[in-house]
């Protein structure tokens, strides 16, 4: 809506000289071709109005046209970003292996991919440890067969999973419901800091991830 609005109404004497909600409305309904019936755009655009008139700034028509041209660039690498994704999911999709991980709660079909192009053969790891460790979140100082983290990250791994992971974990306590988040409320109402507990669900991910391309199931 931002780059059709500034591509045929730039003028900014025009722009300041909107009174109201309703006749910019009505402005964008006549100069955009898909404008819909979206509220909180047409006030977002009049609060800028506002604030350039408080604050006495008035754009002139080329820097507008600049900044126009910039989201047409920025658009366009969105479109292309878009594209590049669509077809990692495309030949992520054609693995078995992608199919059981994103059959997890909570992995999507592109963080699927990212995960098993990361992890590759399963048989390179003789167990969730040795995963866990490879992706740089082993504690240093750990207790065999806790969940809890004593210590700080060895972070040796590939950070760009990590954050995958951390992500991921997030999305599991956001949903309304679910063991992960049963879990995190738990261990909070117990008085653990919220860091533990996310590194701690990212551990049961990565231990069901392993499991499941191990045996090839779900359990």
């Amino acid at each position: 809506m931002g780059i059709e609005f500034f591509s045929n109404f730039y003028d900014p004497d025009k722009f300041l000289a909107i009174e109201s909600e309703k006749e910019l409305q009505t402005i964008l309904k006549k100069k955009l071709k898909h404008f819909g019936k979206s509220k909180d755009k047409v006030r977002k655009l009049y609060e800028y109005k506002i604030w350039f008139q408080e604050t006495g700034y008035k754009p002139d028509k080329n820097s507008i046209l600049i900044f126009c041209e910039s989201l047409k660039r920025l658009k366009q690498l969105k479109n292309g970003l878009k594209e590049t994704e669509d077809l990692i999911i495309k030949l992520g999709n054609q693995y078995e292996e992608v199919q059981l991980i994103k059959n997890l709660p909570h992995i999507k079909d592109l963080s699927a991919t990212i995960i098993f192009s990361e992890i590759g053969d399963i048989k390179r790891f003789s167990s969730w440890q040795k995963l866990y460790a490879y992706f740089g979140l082993d504690p240093r100082n750990s207790q065999s067969g806790k969940l809890e983290l004593r210590g700080k990250m060895s972070k040796a791994g590939i950070p760009h999973i990590r954050s995958l992971l951390y992500m991921i974990s997030m999305s599991a306590i956001s949903s309304n419901r679910g063991a992960y988040r049963e879990y995190f409320l738990k261990r909070k109402e117990e008085g653990k800091p919220s860091k533990i507990i996310m590194f701690a669900i990212v551990q049961k991910i990565i231990r069901k991830i392993y499991f499941t391309l191990k045996y090839k199931n779900l359990k």
